[in-house]
């Protein structure tokens, strides 16, 4: 139900209620009607009234010059009367938000709010993560110095490989990417270790005193 100001709730206890029921049958009207003149002109269970507010003391079907009194003994309005200029003064009843207003956009709110801070954390928790997680990325320069430093090419000029590589790259219309200068430095490792370039058996030796048949070469 939206609070929209057109409804006091009665609640089904309220006919049980040995306070309530403990006051003459005209006061307990008088104690709905002004529930009604509070949701309509309160603030969360907080009115202030007037001694020369007419209609409404009719409503209440109190006289002006006891309307205070009887409100005083009316129950569940926390009755503190302040008596304010002009005569006016502020009547707050009691638990008034939890038994009289709807709770169901507050709940909403509050279940929204909870679910995006829920997600501000979580984003936090993976912007974090990624920070720490994700390498850094490094310029050329630091590149290159790094595979000079990399004791895995140890032996190989970086500097002349890397010419060659552009030469290659140049004749052959491809661009020298880093995965490639790591696969060609990786090749001149390997032929290093293994004391030279991979041997290919010439044709002519292969075929030598085999009539026919498959060669492997």
């Amino acid at each position: 139900m939206a609070d929209q100001q057109r409804w006091f709730k009665f609640w089904v206890t309220a006919p049980y209620d040995d306070d309530l029921m403990q006051l003459p049958p005209e006061w307990r009207w008088a104690w709905v009607v002004l529930g009604a003149y509070t949701k309509a002109h309160g603030t969360h269970g907080q009115v202030t009234l007037s001694p020369s507010n007419a209609p409404l003391w009719a409503a209440m079907n109190l006289k002006p010059d006891v309307a205070l009194s009887v409100i005083k003994q009316l129950p569940h309005m926390h009755v503190d009367v302040r008596e304010n200029r002009h005569g006016t003064f502020t009547v707050t009843w009691q638990n008034w938000v939890k038994y009289q207003e709807d709770s169901t956009q507050a709940k909403r709110q509050m279940s929204r709010r909870k679910k995006r801070r829920e997600e501000i954390r979580k984003d936090e928790t993976r912007t974090k993560t990624e920070t720490t997680t994700k390498p850094a990325v490094l310029t050329d320069e630091q590149f290159v110095d790094s595979l000079r430093s990399n004791p895995a090419y140890t032996g190989i000029g970086i500097d002349q490989e890397l010419s060659k590589m552009q030469a290659w790259c140049d004749a052959n219309r491809r661009q020298r990417t880093r995965r490639f200068v790591v696969n060609w430095l990786n090749k001149q490792q390997a032929v290093q270790v293994n004391g030279g370039p991979p041997k290919r058996a010439r044709l002519n030796d292969v075929w030598a005193g085999k009539p026919s048949g498959e060669v492997q070469i």
